[in-house]
């Protein structure tokens, strides 16, 4: 198959197998914005000279793969719902240090609907500290800027150095294993970090050391966490015998959504739609921007037929978490699947 693209990012389209051995082909194409501020609290997404690479694995943000992921591999064959990402810290943009605050997203359609509305607690440092086997949670520190970052949210796991078992981890929070603030009666410390990011609606509740906790950010997750292993499928002798190399006949494309599960949006991501952040951005309380009206189309060549389709936004990754603005940015990733019944000889996409 011969791929043409005719527009000035960066895309490609492959053939993708599902586990029911029905063929696929799959075309992707990424948009980089930068970030332009137009007047006060209203900025505009401006095509970014270096349109670089599609990502072809994971990146973390320190290069690391035991740490969060600041981007995730472009080579999704299909997400269901849209992903919307933001890599940010929040700021108080108080005159002066405070202990606690809010931020969050507010998504809108063109036609002024609310799609999306997520708001999170901020708080300075804390901790958990043991006394008389009674948890005590200390005040949280002042403090005007907070990463968004899940490992300063509810989770982690509780590990026992001194154990002549071979299993070590006395407690896990599956869903988020880097985070903080898990405690356990049988805790090994008597300090523990607590969550400086939390919801509005389900603070850490002092009296209920114990409590389990969503975690909560805006961030892509693992695909080791549960909120996407889950839907990764059975790989188990049933099918290494009798499905391999295939997908698992219980996987589910759920897989690739990457996005906090709050954070994940029904009908995908339309031109026009208008994010709003609130304390996300420093020395500005609100800001906002629309994603541009650009158009992609993904055309497909067999030998009977010529076929064309809109390709449509399934992520979004809002990159803000910069000191230096003129590095803050905006993807979009448009994405296409069709169903092929015969060879597919030319993939073209083009810009609207």
């Amino acid at each position: 198959m011969k791929f043409e693209n005719h527009t000035p990012f960066v895309g490609l389209s492959w053939e993708h197998i599902d586990s029911s051995n029905t063929p696929y082909l799959v075309s992707v194409c990424r948009i980089k914005f930068r970030l332009e501020e137009l007047k006060d609290s209203e900025f505009q997404l401006v095509l970014d000279s270096n349109q670089g690479e599609l990502f072809g694995k994971d990146v973390f943000f320190d290069d690391s793969n035991d740490t969060e992921i600041r981007y995730t591999s472009d080579y999704a064959p299909f997400k269901p719902l849209g992903d919307v990402i933001i890599n940010t810290c929040s700021y108080s943009n108080s005159p002066f240090p405070i202990n606690t605050w809010n931020c969050g997203i507010k998504i809108i359609s063109s036609d002024n609907q609310i799609i999306k509305e997520k708001a999170l607690k901020i708080t300075g440092s804390r901790q958990w500290i043991r006394k008389n086997n009674n948890w005590h949670l200390t005040a949280p520190q002042i403090s005007s800027k907070v990463p968004i970052r899940y490992s300063l949210a509810y989770g982690w796991e509780i590990q026992i150095t001194d154990t002549d078992s071979q299993n070590n981890i006395l407690v896990r929070y599956d869903k988020n294993p880097i985070g903080c603030g898990l405690l356990h009666k049988e805790h090994p410390k008597d300090t523990v970090q607590a969550p400086q990011i939390e919801s509005p609606s389900n603070p850490l509740n002092p009296k209920e050391p114990y409590k389990e906790y969503t975690y909560e950010g805006f961030g892509n997750i693992d695909k080791t966490w549960d909120d996407r292993f889950v839907y990764g499928g059975t790989y188990d002798d049933e099918w290494l015998k009798n499905q391999h190399p295939l997908l698992p006949k219980d996987f589910d494309y759920m897989f690739y959504q990457t996005s906090h599960p709050s954070m994940r949006i029904k009908n995908y991501i339309q031109p026009n739609t208008k994010f709003i952040l609130e304390n996300l951005l420093p020395n500005k309380s609100i800001c906002s921007f629309e994603i541009p009206p650009y158009n992609i189309t993904n055309q497909i060549i067999s030998n009977t037929q010529t076929k064309s389709i809109n390709m449509h936004i399934d992520t979004v990754v809002v990159d803000i978490d910069y000191d230096d603005p003129s590095k803050w940015c905006v993807y979009l990733s448009y994405r296409s699947r069709y169903k092929t019944d015969e060879q597919i000889t030319k993939s073209t996409i083009f810009v609207d």
